[in-house]
């Protein structure tokens, strides 16, 4: 229980930029979660120290660390952790333009986020997947998951995924409209 306030302290240093300081909080969470034997806590250490890394493009080290946070989640049958660590694997993979790994990675979290009824989590997926349609030049697509990340989004009315929407159906628009 102690780590708790360690965690919200570096959650807010990576809000805020503040990337040494929140490596620093979450490298300590992750080591003290480790001595515990609290798999939780580690693997979403993990996770936050692969968003880290994604942060500051070292890519390979994310997926590195993404990885580590999967492999923990799914043996402790975890299944949020786990849609969200194929998300982030997902993320990364785009970012480095492999975007068949992408694809595989997004899909599969949402699939798992769809059965567990994650839907407040829905949009980091619709979010990458429209991207990564828009830049293969599968307009169809992009625009067809951006109409599910609109329904979504009214589903769910949340500020924060209104404006993660209209980003996502703006660049799928825009993409695509290029196109034509």
């Amino acid at each position: 229980l102690a780590t708790y306030p360690l965690y919200d302290l570096e959650v807010l240093y990576q809000y805020q930029g503040r990337l040494d300081e929140s490596w620093e909080y979450f490298s300590q969470a992750a080591n003290v979660y480790e001595q515990i034997g609290y798999q939780g806590g580690l693997s979403a250490a993990l996770l936050n120290l692969g968003v880290l890394k994604d942060r500051r493009g070292d890519f390979d080290a994310a997926i590195d660390y993404f990885e580590k946070a999967r492999i923990i989640s799914e043996r402790i049958g975890e299944e949020l952790a786990i849609s969200y660590t194929e998300f982030s694997l997902g993320a990364t993979y785009y970012k480095m333009e492999d975007f068949r790994k992408a694809e595989s990675y997004l899909k599969n979290a949402y699939k798992r986020m769809k059965r567990i009824n994650a839907k407040g989590y829905f949009g980091y997926v619709f979010a990458f997947l429209s991207s990564l349609y828009s830049s293969l030049h599968n307009c169809e697509y992009a625009v067809r998951i951006a109409y599910l990340h609109v329904q979504n989004m009214k589903k769910i009315n949340s500020d924060v995924e209104n404006g993660r929407t209209y980003l996502s159906v703006a660049r799928a628009l825009s993409l695509c409209q290029d196109l034509s």
